[in-house]
C-alpha cells in the first residue's frame, strides 16, 4: 500500500512540474510595436522584449486586413524590412517564436501599427565630366528606390529647345553635342511609363571643347550642293507614273549618292509617324531617307531630327510648344566625312494661310579647310500668291538677321518660275531682292528672259530641262528639246552670295536621250537641281 502511494506521490509531482515550468513557456504577445524610421524603400519596426522568446516572426502589408502578407524572421527586437515601395504604407504585426521556429504566442492585436515609407529623393552631386567636342559624362549619387533617371540638356539656361534621355544607371554618356557650345543638364526619378517622381536637380553646366582641325589646307574648296523636293509619303498613291514612297525612295537615295552632294536642302518629307507601313527604315520620312541613304554607302546626317516644336518633339498630340529647331517637312542633309555641324535653327513664316511654311537653317564648316558658310532650306506657299510674297520678303530679313559675315546658300522649292504671271508681281520683284540683299541665283537668271544673259554657272547639265515634271515621262512635255541654250521653267532655285563662283549647274534627271524618255521609277513630282559652288 505504502508503495503505491509513494508512486502516485512520485507520478504527481512530476505533473506538477511539467505544468507549472515548461521548456517554451513564453506565450505573451509582444507589445509596443511601432516603426522607428523609414526610408525609400526599407522600414525599420521595433517592440519590447518578451521573456524567453528564441525569435520574433513580422507579418507585413500593404493592406489593413494583411492580405498578401510577406513573413519575416528576427532574433531580436529590430528587424528592418526591404525592398519596399516608396511612398506607400505598410501594416505589420509581431509574434513569438520559439527555437524550432515554429509560433508560440499571438500576433499583435488589431488595430495593427502601420507607417508611410519616404519619398524618392531628387538625386544629388550631379556633375560634369569626362567633356569632349562632341560629349560630355554626366554622373550623380543615386536616389534610393528609383528605377529609371531622365537627363535634360539644352545649350540654354532656361531650358528651350531641350533634348531628354533615360538611363537606369547614375550616370550617363551624352553624344551628339556640338562642339565648342555650352551646355546646361539636369536630372530627375521618372517611372517606367515616363510620369515623374521628382523634381530636377539644380542644373549644371559643361562645355564642350572645340573641333579638331587636323591637317587643314588653304585656298579654295568646292561644295556640291542641292534641293530636292522628294514629295510627302502623306499622299502617297499609285496614279500612272506616280508610285508610293517604298517605290520611289530607291531612285531620290541612287540620285542623291550619285551626285555626291556634300549638303541638300530637301522638301516635303513628312515629320509624321502616322504611316509606318508607307515606310521602309524609320519612324518618319526624313528619317527613312536618312537611314537608307546610309545603308547604301553614305555618310548623311540631318541638321535637327526632331519632328515638332513640342514638349514632346515626336507627335502633336496635346502639344505644349517648346522651340525643338523642327522645321516641319523642310530638312537640310550634310555629308558627315566632309561637313560639320556648327548650328542650326528653324524659323516659321509669320505669313500664313491655312498651311504654315518655313525655312531650315544650319551653320556648316568645311572639315579640310575649316571655313563656315550658312545654308538655308525652305519651301513656299504653292498657292496664295500674297502669302507667298510676303514669306519670300521674310526669308530676306531673315537671313540677313543670321548670316552673320558668312557666305550665304540658300536652295528650296520657291513655287516661282522666271515667266511667272499673276498678282502680285513675285518674280520681277524677289529676284532683283535676292540679288541686292548679296545672294543672286547661281544660273544668273532673269524674269521673262531665256536664254540666260551672261550665265553665272560655267557649266550646265541638263539646264534645258524643267525641274517640275509631273509624273511625266516625256521629257519633252517640260523642257526645251529644240533649243538647249535655254534655262528650264524652274521653280526650284539654288542662291549664292554674289562673290562665289558657280562650276556647274545641274538638272538631275534619268532618261533616254534618244528617245528623250524618263528610266527607271520616277522619283517625284520635282527633279533635283544641284550646283558646284566654290568657297575662296
Amino acid at each position: 500500500m505504502l508503495k503505491k502511494i509513494i508512486a502516485g506521490t512520485a507520478c504527481a509531482l512530476v505533473a506538477m512540474v511539467t505544468v507549472v515550468t515548461p521548456a517554451d513557456a513564453a506565450t505573451a504577445t509582444p507589445t509596443n510595436v511601432r516603426a522607428a524610421s523609414a526610408t525609400p524603400t526599407t522600414m525599420t519596426v521595433r517592440w519590447d522584449a518578451v521573456t524567453g522568446a528564441s525569435a520574433y516572426r513580422v507579418q507585413l502589408s500593404g493592406s489593413s486586413t494583411m492580405s498578401g502578407a510577406t513573413y519575416h524572421k528576427f532574433a531580436g527586437t529590430t528587424g528592418v524590412l526591404k525592398n519596399l515601395t516608396p511612398r506607400k504604407r505598410y501594416y505589420f504585426r509581431v509574434s513569438v517564436l520559439n527555437a524550432s521556429g515554429t509560433r508560440i504566442s499571438a500576433y499583435t492585436p488589431q488595430t495593427y501599427p502601420s507607417a508611410v515609407t519616404a519619398a524618392v529623393a531628387v538625386p544629388r552631386n550631379l556633375t560634369v565630366t569626362a567633356v569632349t567636342a562632341s560629349s560630355a559624362t554626366l554622373g550623380w549619387t543615386p536616389s534610393e528606390g528609383a528605377s529609371l533617371y531622365r537627363i535634360s540638356r539644352a545649350s540654354s539656361s532656361d531650358f528651350a529647345g531641350a533634348v531628354w534621355s533615360r538611363t537606369s544607371q547614375p550616370s550617363a554618356l551624352i553624344t551628339d553635342l556640338k562642339s565648342d557650345t555650352t551646355y546646361y543638364f539636369k536630372v530627375r526619378v521618372i517611372r517606367s511609363d515616363g510620369t515623374v517622381v521628382t523634381g530636377w536637380t539644380t542644373p549644371v553646366v559643361g562645355k564642350t571643347s572645340p573641333a579638331p582641325i587636323d591637317s587643314l589646307v588653304s585656298g579654295p574648296v568646292d561644295l556640291r550642293v542641292g534641293s530636292f523636293n522628294v514629295m510627302t509619303v502623306s499622299g502617297d498613291q499609285t496614279a500612272g507614273n506616280r508610285l508610293p514612297w517604298k517605290d520611289r525612295r530607291g531612285t531620290v537615295i541612287s540620285q542623291i549618292l550619285r551626285e555626291n552632294v556634300d549638303v541638300l536642302g530637301a522638301q516635303e518629307l513628312s515629320p509624321t509617324n502616322t504611316h509606318p507601313e508607307r515606310l521602309v527604315d524609320g519612324e518618319n520620312q526624313f528619317l527613312d531617307l536618312k537611314n537608307g541613304l546610309n545603308k547604301a554607302g553614305g555618310t548623311f546626317a540631318l541638321t535637327n531630327e526632331n519632328s515638332y516644336n513640342c514638349v514632346n518633339p515626336r507627335h502633336t498630340y496635346k502639344c505644349v510648344y517648346q522651340d525643338q529647331g523642327a522645321s516641319g517637312g523642310d530638312r537640310i542633309l550634310y555629308d558627315t566625312s566632309t561637313l560639320a555641324l556648327v548650328s542650326q535653327g528653324a524659323y516659321q513664316f509669320k505669313a500664313v494661310d491655312t498651311v504654315p511654311y518655313g525655312m531650315a537653317y544650319a551653320v556648316l564648316r568645311v572639315k579640310s579647310t575649316g571655313d563656315r558658310f550658312f545654308f538655308t532650306n525652305t519651301h513656299l506657299h504653292p498657292s496664295n500668291r500674297t502669302v507667298r510674297l510676303a514669306q519670300w520678303k521674310e526669308l530676306i530679313a531673315k537671313i540677313n538677321e543670321l548670316k552673320g559675315t558668312l557666305p550665304v546658300i540658300n536652295v528650296g522649292d520657291y513655287n516661282t518660275q522666271k515667266f511667272d504671271a499673276g498678282t502680285p508681281v513675285i518674280c520681277d520683284t524677289m529676284l532683283p531682292a535676292m540679288k541686292a540683299a548679296g545672294y543672286g541665283d547661281v544660273v544668273n537668271q532673269t524674269c521673262a528672259t531665256n536664254p540666260v544673259v551672261n550665265p553665272r554657272a560655267q557649266r550646265t547639265i541638263n539646264g534645258w530641262i524643267n525641274s517640275t515634271n509631273h509624273f511625266d515621262r516625256d521629257v519633252r512635255n517640260y523642257s526645251y528639246p529644240n533649243n538647249r541654250s535655254k534655262a528650264g521653267n524652274n521653280i526650284d532655285w539654288i542662291f549664292a552670295t554674289n562673290s562665289l563662283p558657280v562650276k556647274e549647274w545641274k538638272v538631275v534627271i534619268d532618261y533616254d536621250p534618244t528617245t528623250l524618255q524618263v528610266l527607271g521609277a520616277m522619283p517625284s513630282d520635282h527633279n533635283m537641281v544641284r550646283a558646284t559652288i566654290t568657297l575662296p
